[in-house]
């Protein structure tokens, strides 16, 4: 009787296994290798100029300079420049323009300026705090340099040197991998003005285009 129970266990048994495994067969789809999705994405060919590897740059620039109490006028000046990496760099400046006191004259005051000649030179060492890129189109990509700099130099005004301390900063960008352009900002700041024994702040923009040797 024992083995007749235990056959008929073991029947049920063998019967219910085989059709779990049935239905788990049944249940699971068979996925062929034309059934698989392929995604075809096209990829840009995105060309990337790099800064050249020579470490020296040259740069002409043109903008405005305003003394402080005094109108604004045209400045050009030269600019060289040694980059020791990618963040940072020094830079020699040289730059001449004018100062006028036609606004002192026009109100009946004399003349106060003996030569209206400004130049002014300065070493200044520069961080390239935010390197970017913009696109040209789809496939050309332009590198972008936001820097920052500070240093010290001399300003000649009416025949007379001060000590300047300058601040500012700008965006370099890199058409090629030599070639570069330049919208800068400086304040150039002297402990004694033309007018007076205080502190002035002479503003400087300008835009320049310089190129890596």
């Amino acid at each position: 009787m024992k083995v007749v129970l235990m056959k008929d266990a073991l029947t049920k048994a063998i019967i219910t296994v085989t059709t779990l495994l049935v239905l788990g067969t049944l249940s699971v789809p068979v996925v062929s290798a034309d059934d698989v999705i392929d995604p075809k994405i096209e990829r840009r060919d995105i060309v990337t100029p790099d800064i050249d590897d020579e470490s020296y740059e040259i740069t002409l620039y043109y903008g405005s300079y305003k003394v402080d109490g005094f109108q604004s006028n045209s400045s050009i000046g030269i600019r060289g420049a040694y980059h020791f990496n990618s963040f940072w760099f020094s830079e020699l400046n040289y730059a001449q323009s004018k100062i006028s006191d036609e606004t002192f004259e026009g109100l009946g005051f004399p003349s106060i300026l003996e030569d209206e000649s400004v130049t002014f030179y300065d070493l200044s060492i520069g961080a390239n705090v935010l390197p970017g890129q913009f696109f040209i189109g789809s496939g050309y990509a332009v590198n972008v340099d936001t820097y920052l700099i500070a240093g010290l130099g001399k300003t000649a005004i009416n025949e007379q040197d001060f000590t300047t301390l300058n601040i500012g900063g700008g965006v370099r960008i890199l058409p090629t991998d030599w070639l570069s352009v330049h919208l800068d900002f400086r304040d150039y700041i002297m402990e004694e003005s033309v007018l007076n024994s205080t502190k002035s702040h002479n503003m400087a923009f300008s835009i320049g285009v310089g190129v890596y040797f």
